[in-house]
C-alpha cells in the first residue's frame, strides 16, 4: 500500500501501538527522532523502518519518524509480513535473527544471541539441562555432549505456534529465553482425570488466570507457563508418544534450541551404550 506524508507531518509516533506496518522510503527523506536524545539521523529511498514492531518483536513504537520532505512511502501490513515467514521458511530465521541483533532488546536476549555461534559455554548450559531433564539423566556424558553440539536455535515471535498439540512430533525444545505457554483440550483433561490446578504446576509455571485459545479442534485452556531452561517435546521426538500431547505458544519474542528426531536417532545409533536406556 502506498501512502503520501507532506513536509512535517508525523509518520509513526514513539510509544504508540496502533499502526502495525513496517515502512520502505521510496521518495523523499524521512529523520528519527527518540525522546531524550533527539534527532537521531534520516533515511531516503531504499530504506525501511518499523519492522521490530511490524514482527511483534516490540510492543510499542520505538522511535518517532517525520516526513522531511514530501515523500512516497510502501506501507507492508504485518498480516502480510507473517505470511512471507510462513512461505518462506527458510528465510524466516535469517531475517528474525537479523532483526535481534539490530534491535533494542533486553540485555540478556543480546547476550543469548551467541548461542547460534555454538558457544562452548552455551552447549555446555544445554548439556547440563538434558542431564537434569527425567529421560536423559542416566545417559552417557558424551552422548549428552554430542546431542547438545547438534542442536539449532529457532526464533518464535509473541503468539506464534510452536508446536500444535495432535501433531507428530519430530523435534524437542529448550527455551533460551523468554517464555512459552501451555494449552490443552479441557476435554482430554477431565477424560484423565487431572484436575486443571494440579496440570497448572507442570514444569515452572503456575498459571493463576489461564488464558485460552482458539484451535481447529475447539478452545484450549492455558495449563501451564514454561520459561529459560524448560524442555518440552522430548516424549514425541523419543516415540514415546506418537503426537504432541499439548500446543505451545510463544507469550513473547523467544529463542530455543531445537533438537530435531533424526538428530537423536543418528546419536543412539552412534552412542550404543545410550540406546540401551531406552530398551
Amino acid at each position: 500500500e502506498d501512502r503520501v506524508y507532506l513536509e512535517g507531518q508525523t509518520i509513526i509516533k514513539e510509544d504508540d501501538e496502533g499502526d502495525s506496518c513496517l515502512f520502505v522510503v521510496v521518495r523523499g527523506t524521512v529523520e528519527v527522532w527518540k525522546k531524550l536524545r533527539g534527532r537521531l539521523g534520516e533515511m531516503v529511498p531504499g530504506d525501511a523502518f518499523g519492522e521490530m514492531f511490524a514482527f511483534g518483536i516490540v510492543k510499542r513504537r520505538t522511535t518517532t519518524i517525520v516526513a522531511k520532505t514530501p515523500c512516497l512511502l510502501r506501507a507492508l501490513h504485518q498480516r502480510v509480513l507473517m505470511r512471507a515467514l510462513e512461505i518462506f521458511p527458510d528465510e524466516r530465521q535469517r531475517i528474525l535473527y537479523q532483526l535481534l541483533k539490530s534491535g533494542e532488546l533486553p540485555s540478556d536476549a543480546k547476550d543469548q544471541m551467541t548461542a547460534s555461534s555454538g558457544a562452548e559455554s552455551d552447549r555446555a548450559m544445554l548439556q547440563q539441562l538434558l542431564a537434569d531433564s527425567h529421560l536423559f539423566r542416566n545417559l552417557p556424558p558424551t552422548f549428552l555432549e554430542s546431542l547438545a553440539e547438534s542442536a539449532e536455535v529457532r526464533i518464535y515471535i509473541p503468539g506464534e505456534i510452536v508446536v500444535k498439540e495432535g501433531d507428530e512430533g519430530d523435534s524437542m525444545f529448550v527455551v533460551i529465553w523468554g517464555t512459552v505457554s501451555v494449552f490443552q483440550d479441557p476435554r482430554k483433561l477431565a477424560e484423565a482425570n487431572r484436575s486443571i490446578a494440579v496440570i497448572r504446576s507442570i514444569r515452572d509455571g503456575l498459571v493463576r488466570t489461564p488464558k485460552r485459545l482458539e484451535s481447529e479442534q475447539g478452545e484450549l485452556i492455558q495449563v501451564a507457563t514454561m520459561q529459560k531452561g524448560s524442555l518440552f517435546g522430548e516424549f514425541a521426538a523419543l516415540g514415546i508418544n506418537e503426537t504432541r500431547n499439548a500446543t505451545i505458544q510463544s507469550d513473547q519474542l523467544s529463542m530455543m534450541w531445537n533438537i530435531s528426531k533424526e538428530q537423536i536417532l543418528e546419536k543412539l545409533i552412534e552412542f550404543p551404550e545410550a540406546r540401551a536406556n531406552f530398551s
